[in-house]
């Protein structure tokens, strides 16, 4: 299978480097990306997709 594009192979969301939380100016929120699980969405963590 193919490389996930989204993560770059590992799995975790790229926004948040796999955290789920993003640094703001208020403190710490759930990153939107990936809702805060930190897991990459297209690929579901596996780091590879299918081509279609």
């Amino acid at each position: 299978m193919p490389q996930c594009k989204s993560c770059d192979g590992n799995g975790e969301c790229r926004k948040c480097d796999g955290t789920g939380e993003l640094h703001g100016f208020l403190g710490r929120r759930n990153c939107d990306a990936c809702g805060g699980d930190g897991v990459c969405h297209p690929c579901k963590g596996k780091g590879a997709t299918f081509g279609w």
